[in-house]
C-alpha cells in the first residue's frame, strides 16, 4: 500500500497547516482510496507553531485572557503538553501583528507584555520546560513588555520607572530584577525560531522587520538605537552578550529570552522533526509532500520545506512541493524535490486567491493532477 506523508506548512494569512493537508487529503483520495495518508501539523516556530507542536507532543490548548500589544485585554492561548511540564508559547497568539488594524501598527509603542502573562499562567499551572515560538509579532520592544510582566522593573537615568513599548529602549539606564518570578530559575526555555537575524545591525531587529510593523525610517533608526542600548544594559546588569543570532527575532523578544533566561536557540523546523519522531515515520513512507505559501529560493534558506527535504533525502524518499506561489523552479528542482506544483492558477488575483474556498478548491484541482 502506497503511505504518503503530508507535512505542509501554513499558506500565510491564508489556510493553516492542518486546513492545508486536509485539501491534499481530499485530493489525493478522490483518486487513491487506498492509500494511507499520514497528515503532521508542522510549523518552523512562526504561524500555526502552537497547533503544530501540541500535535506533537500530544498537548492540549489553555484559554487565557492577555494584554494585546496595545494593552488591551483579549482571548488568547497556549499549549501544555500531556506530562504537563512543556508549555508552547506561540507569542504571536498575545503579542502578533493579526491582533491589530493595519491604523494601530507602531512598533514604537506595542509591547510584548501579553506573551510574558502566557509564560506566567503556564509557570502557575506546573509547566516548567517552555518552548517559544519567535514569529508574526507587532513589536520591537526587545522583549522589556515580557519582562514587566515577569516582575522586571526598567528605568531611566533619573530613576523613572518606563512603561512600554519600543519607545522606552533608548532611555533604560538600570534594570531591577529584584522582584522577578521566583519560579523562572526553576524552568528551561528553547526558542523556536524561523529567523537567525542577531538583534542590531544592517540584519538586525528594527532596519529588516521594523518596517512590516509601522515603523517609519525616522522610527527604525530610533530603535536601531535603542535596542543597542538595550543590550549594553543587558550586558552590564546581567553579564550576558544578547547580540547573537536570533536575538533579533520577533522584535528582540529573543534577546530577553536569552538574556534573563538563559533560553537556548535552535531551528523550529528540527526540533518539531525530532518531537515528531519524523525519521521514524519517514522509513516506511513512499512519498512526503510538503510546501508553503510562497516557495523560491528564500525556501532553500533554512525554511520548513526545506527541512523536511533535508530529512528525506536522508532516507532517499521523493518530495513533492506544492505553492499558493512557485518562483525559481529550476533552483528548487536542482535542490531535490522530484515534483513542484503552484496551485493558484496564472493570472488569478492574490485577493481571490487568498479566499479560503477558493485556496482549498485550488489546492484539490492542482493535487489531483499532480498524484
Amino acid at each position: 500500500m502506497t503511505k504518503i506523508i503530508l507535512a505542509i506548512d501554513s499558506f500565510k494569512g491564508c489556510l493553516t497547516s492542518s486546513e492545508v493537508e486536509v485539501a491534499v487529503d481530499r485530493a489525493i483520495r478522490m483518486k487513491h482510496k487506498s492509500y494511507e495518508i499520514l497528515q503532521i501539523p508542522v510549523s518552523d516556530g512562526g504561524e500555526g507553531m502552537l497547533e503544530a507542536f501540541c500535535y506533537a507532543l500530544n498537548g492540549k490548548v489553555k484559554k487565557v485572557d492577555v494584554h494585546d500589544p496595545l494593552i488591551r485585554l483579549i482571548p488568547s492561548s497556549y499549549g501544555i503538553s500531556s506530562d504537563n511540564n512543556t508549555a508552547i508559547i506561540e507569542m504571536a497568539k498575545a503579542s502578533g501583528l493579526t491582533l491589530l488594524d493595519k491604523t494601530e501598527l507602531n512598533p514604537m509603542l506595542t509591547t510584548s507584555y501579553g506573551t510574558g502573562e502566557l509564560i506566567a499562567d503556564a509557570i502557575l499551572h506546573g509547566c516548567r520546560n517552555f518552548i517559544i515560538g519567535l514569529g508574526g509579532s507587532a513589536t520591537c520592544d526587545g522583549g522589556t513588555g515580557m519582562m514587566q510582566a515577569l516582575g522586571v522593573s526598567f528605568f531611566d537615568s533619573d530613576n523613572n520607572e518606563l512603561i512600554y513599548g519600543g519607545a522606552i529602549l533608548a532611555d533604560i539606564k538600570k534594570l531591577d530584577i529584584s522582584h522577578i518570578n521566583p519560579l523562572l530559575s526553576e524552568c528551561t526555555f528553547t526558542i523556536a525560531a524561523d529567523v537567525f537575524n542577531p538583534l542590531c545591525g544592517e540584519m538586525g531587529a528594527a532596519k529588516v522587520f521594523a518596517p512590516q510593523k509601522g515603523a517609519t525610517a525616522q522610527m527604525v533608526d530610533l530603535l536601531e538605537d535603542g535596542l543597542r542600548n538595550y543590550s549594553d544594559v543587558i550586558k552590564r546588569f546581567l553579564h550576558t552578550d544578547v547580540n547573537i543570532v536570533s536575538a533579533g527575532a520577533a522584535g528582540g523578544l529573543g534577546a530577553s529570552l536569552i538574556g534573563f533566561m538563559n533560553a537556548k536557540v535552535c531551528s523550529g523546523t528540527e526540533y518539531l522533526l525530532k518531537l515528531s519522531d519524523f525519521d521514524n515515520l519517514l522509513s516506511d513512507s513512499d512519498i512526503v509532500i510538503t510546501g508553503e505559501g510562497m516557495a523560491d529560493c528564500q525556501t532553500l534558506m533554512g525554511k520548513l520545506p526545506f527541512g523536511i527535504l533535508q530529512a528525506a533525502k536522508h532516507q532517499n524518499k521523493p518530495v513533492y512541493l506544492i505553492a499558493g506561489k512557485v518562483e525559481n523552479t529550476h533552483e528548487l528542482l536542482n535542490a531535490g524535490y522530484a515534483k513542484i506544483v503552484a496551485v493558484t492558477p496564472e493570472g488569478m488575483p492574490l485577493t481571490q486567491a487568498m479566499r479560503k474556498d477558493v485556496a482549498v478548491n485550488n489546492i484539490i484541482k492542482s493535487v489531483a493532477q499532480l498524484i
